[in-house]
């Protein structure tokens, strides 16, 4: 595997990070990946031509969470089991688990996603010209690379252009949030002395 190894857990998506166009809103493809935004969240998107027609996804949440899906209509990936996985690139190569998953939209792609909190991971996705996926059914609890199968090997060609497109669109999707939350700050404390309804009258304590 890749020169630097590190170990990673690809933990349960959260409900608001699952990855599915149709509720998000399409930028310009760049790099050959199609782009997306979708609040609180930007992601790059491609498929590959192989058996099941694999896809892969990439999305980078405004606080900084990076999150892969990857999609199969082969596969029998069974909904919220974990799977333990390796993903190997040129300069780096993480271990751990992922949980499996169909989209809510597409149920019939079945996969796996989850969070990816390993430094340096998004320079080396961005640099490297492929990543290889393995899998390890054996019992063991750490990664048996010597007993893991090929799950599939993708080409990452313009993964550089479009991970700094979705960088640029969570940066923006950031400063809204920042903007917003400021100007909700800023009504409140206006208004902060002035008191709902004057006429109500207060609650009596709790014996």
């Amino acid at each position: 595997m890749g020169s630097a190894v590190s170990r990673l857990t690809l933990a349960v998506a959260l409900a608001a990070l699952v990855i599915t166009p149709v509720s998000a809103r399409q930028l310009p493809t760049t790099g050959g990946w199609e782009i997306y935004e979708d609040d609180p969240f930007c992601y790059m998107w491609s498929d590959f031509e192989g058996p099941g027609d694999t896809e892969l996804s990439l999305a980078l949440n405004i606080d900084g969470r990076v999150m892969l899906q990857l999609r199969n209509t082969d596969w029998s990936v069974k909904d919220g089991e974990s799977y333990k996985l390796a993903a190997d690139m040129k300069d780096l190569s993480i271990v751990g688990e992922a949980t499996g998953s169909k989209a809510s939209a597409y149920p019939y792609k079945k996969g796996l996603m989850g969070t990816v909190s390993v430094p340096g991971f998004l320079a080396a996705f961005a640099k490297s010209p492929n990543i290889h996926f393995y899998l390890d059914s054996t019992d063991s609890k750490e990664f048996d690379a010597k007993n893991a199968i090929v799950l599939d090997k993708l080409k990452l060609g313009g993964s550089g252009v479009a991970i700094a497109a979705v960088q640029r669109c969570t940066a923006e999707l950031k400063r809204k949030a920042d903007a917003a939350a400021r100007a909700k700050a800023e009504y409140e404390a206006r208004w902060r002395t002035i008191p709902k309804d004057p006429f109500a009258k207060p609650e009596a304590p709790k014996k």
